[in-house]
């Protein structure tokens, strides 16, 4: 029966991953000896801190509505990056919530792959950033939400084919 110590032990040897924005429970960088590592809910380095998705939608940054797998760092969300995942998604029926947490969830598979690869501590070659402007967001403001929908229907609109007459 394994004791308390071994059970230590073997935690330490398993990769940690949080899934939300911010500094590691109690701000602590030291956890297991892979890492611990963070699902974080946008494209870094170009939107790092909170709500990622929601600014990159309201940017019109299309291409960066998705998710990072990253390494905490002292920084925030400025750790080695292993991993980018998006989603297909409807920005007209689909809050930023939702489509944030899908490309979490679309992307599981890929997530436990790498994290899996790094715990039998087998090497994962960092996503490059070079040339890559970093950016910190905040909160999301009820103007840029309302300006991203809005667009949103009007793109929308603007693709369908008008009915023949």
């Amino acid at each position: 029966m394994p004791t308390a110590a071994s059970r230590r032990v073997s935690a330490q040897k398993q990769p940690w991953a949080f899934r939300y924005s911010g500094q590691a429970p109690g701000g602590s960088t030291n956890g297991p000896t892979v890492g611990t590592f963070v699902l974080h809910p946008g494209v870094c380095p170009e939107y790092r801190n909170a709500h990622g998705c929601f600014w990159a939608l309201t940017r019109r940054d299309l291409e960066r509505v998705g998710m990072t797998l990253l390494r905490v760092d002292p920084g925030i969300d400025t750790g080695p990056i292993f991993l980018h995942g998006t989603c297909d998604f409807d920005e007209v029926e689909e809050s930023h919530a939702i489509i944030q947490y899908r490309a979490v969830t679309e992307n599981l598979d890929a997530i436990a792959g790498v994290l899996t690869t790094l715990a039998r501590g087998e090497h994962v070659q960092p996503v490059s950033v070079a040339g890559r402007e970093s950016a910190v967001w905040g909160q999301p403001r009820l103007t840029a939400y309302l300006h991203w929908k809005s667009e949103a229907r009007q793109k929308r609109h603007a693709t369908r084919i008008p009915a023949l007459s």
